[in-house]
């Protein structure tokens, strides 16, 4: 089985906290053998960070690696992105960026590498 990471960026959410809460779950529940969720927060000053952190807390099931990053100042899409595939593990064959209001479906990451895996013309 290969190795996945899921990088998964947050910034300000609280006002569509639901939205980002359901995607946070969606990722967290990804039927997939073997990922991590690195969580990349932006430097949020509403509030959203500190309840996405403590909603992994409750909800992380025992199968899923996951790491909480804070950074000190807000780098941007591209910047918070870079954090998070600093972060990931070195033996991910495959990471896959999120938006914070991105749903999943529970085969959607299997789907995808499947397919890559299937066909060495795929790349991206």
């Amino acid at each position: 089985m290969v190795k996945a990471s899921v990088i998964w960026l947050n910034y300000n959410s609280m006002g569509f906290i639901d939205i980002a809460l359901r995607s946070l779950e969606s990722f967290l529940n990804l039927d997939f053998g073997d990922y991590e969720l690195i969580v990349v927060d932006n430097a949020s000053t509403d509030g959203s960070f500190e309840r996405i952190k403590r909603f992994v807390e409750e909800r992380r099931p025992s199968n899923v690696r996951v790491k909480v990053i804070r950074n000190d100042r807000n780098l941007g899409y591209a910047g918070g992105m870079n954090i998070g595939w600093d972060a990931r593990d070195p033996d991910s064959k495959y990471v896959a960026f999120a938006n914070n209001d991105l749903i999943t479906t529970p085969e959607s990451l299997t789907k995808l590498i499947e397919h890559m895996e299937g066909d060495e013309k795929v790349g991206a």
